[in-house]
């Protein structure tokens, strides 16, 4: 009888230990999971907001100041929330601050 319940004993702890092991693997692989899917969402705000500041930077004009002035407030927004989500993509661990409004559009431009 005591050496069954000493091969119970030991069946027990290596199944806890099993248990264990497997535990932290699965969390491991939940987590890294999360980090890239986070990462790759983080990353394709960031290619947005390359791709806005991109076009209005390209949709400056000279011809109305107000205008270029306004594109060039847009420009720079976008630019800064590209460097943001770019940071944010490469620490997808971190919290994220709420992005700040766009610029105000002069009163004669009408909104999108």
């Amino acid at each position: 009888m005591p050496r069954s319940r000493r091969a119970l004993r030991f069946a027990i702890r290596r199944l806890a230990i099993a248990l264990a092991v497997l535990i932290v693997v699965g969390g491991t692989i939940a987590a890294t999971w999360w980090l890239v899917g986070t990462s790759d969402a983080y990353q394709r705000r960031a290619d947005e907001h390359a791709r806005l500041a991109a076009e209005h930077e390209s949709n400056r004009s000279a011809a109305v100041a107000t205008w270029s002035a306004y594109e060039a407030r847009l420009a720079e927004h976008h630019s800064r929330m590209n460097q943001k989500w770019e940071y944010a993509a490469s620490h997808p661990w971190l919290p994220v601050a709420p992005d700040p409004p766009e610029p105000i559009a002069p009163e004669w431009v009408e909104p999108k």
